[in-house]
């Protein structure tokens, strides 16, 4: 038995998850593509920890030949521990199926110690076997898992971003995750990047999809703020162009201090009504720090 996915979803899907997977390694223009050498692929999935038969390899190719779109196959790893996972229910079969956002990726666990995913096959997309549901494959004492993050942490995947701040700027009341870098339009503060958040992209283009993590840290909302002209604090235009310098999966963070008079939550809101269309996630906290309440939105992409 065939369960159909719907259309539209696989499409949506579909196309957020090819626009990932070759972002930076392989480009399709108007359907006039450049294959990906099949061995620089397989060299990036087993950095990731995962053991890549050749008829995945070529099955993979086909589809994307076929599809014209683009990969980026440094993101596998993340995308499949996140997808949603199956086992089949048919006599004698032990692979699984890993849904990464529309496509069935067949697996199973393989290696030395069978603590290895095996990529064997990719089915034809819109369809799956008789499966039901299953949990991702265990990382065996952290093995794959730490590979994924030293192979993250080796390719830049975890920089971050912290605008509203320089180098010589008092710390964040939010702790920083490792040494993120800096950017504001104030000399004084030492940035590493010195430049407004609206002309970031103007003044350093290849900070574009760069950023796992970018916090806008308490620098005052401007919901209201004319395209084009010189405003302080965050606008429209400001918040999408944080947007515009994450990362495939990357989280946008804007912590705001509560001014006097208003209520958090209207505070939340008004932040939430300027953020970027696309989060496919979206957290409202109210931290208290240094004994002040604040308003922290994290908006995932």
């Amino acid at each position: 038995m065939y369960s159909r996915l719907q259309s539209s979803t696989v499409k949506a899907e579909l196309e957020r998850f090819l626009g990932e997977l070759l972002a930076a390694d392989y480009e399709i223009h108007r359907g006039q593509a450049r294959r990906y050498p099949a061995r620089r692929l397989a060299l990036r999935l087993r950095q990731q920890g995962f053991l890549p038969t050749q008829h995945f390899l070529d099955r993979f190719h086909e589809g994307v030949h076929a599809i014209g779109a683009r990969f980026n196959p440094k993101l596998f790893g993340s995308d499949f521990y996140r997808a949603r996972h199956y086992r089949q229910t048919r006599p004698g079969y032990n692979t699984r199926i890993a849904i990464m956002s529309g496509i069935p990726v067949v697996y199973r666990m393989g290696g030395e110690n069978a603590n290895r995913v095996v990529l064997v096959d990719v089915l034809p997309e819109g369809a799956l076997p008789s499966v039901v549901p299953a949990r991702p494959p265990r990382l065996r004492e952290g093995e794959a898992l730490n590979r994924l993050l030293r192979y993250r942490r080796q390719t830049g995947r975890d920089r971050r971003l912290v605008v509203g701040r320089g180098r010589n700027s008092s710390r964040s009341l939010l702790r920083d995750v490792g040494r993120p870098q800096t950017m504001d339009r104030s000399r004084a503060t030492n940035p590493h990047y010195l430049t407004s958040l609206e002309d970031a992209l103007r003044n350093f283009p290849g900070l574009r999809g760069q950023f796992s993590d970018v916090l806008l840290e308490r620098m005052g909302i401007n919901p209201h703020a004319s395209p084009g002209t010189l405003s302080i604090g965050v606008t429209p235009m400001g918040m999408q162009v944080a947007r515009e310098l994450l990362q495939p999966g990357g989280a946008l963070r804007i912590l705001q201090n509560i001014p006097s008079g208003q209520h958090p939550h209207t505070v939340a809101q008004i932040i939430q009504d300027m953020l970027p269309a696309g989060a496919t996630n979206v957290r409202v906290i109210y931290p208290l720090l240094n004994g002040l309440r604040h308003v922290l939105v994290v908006a995932r992409y």
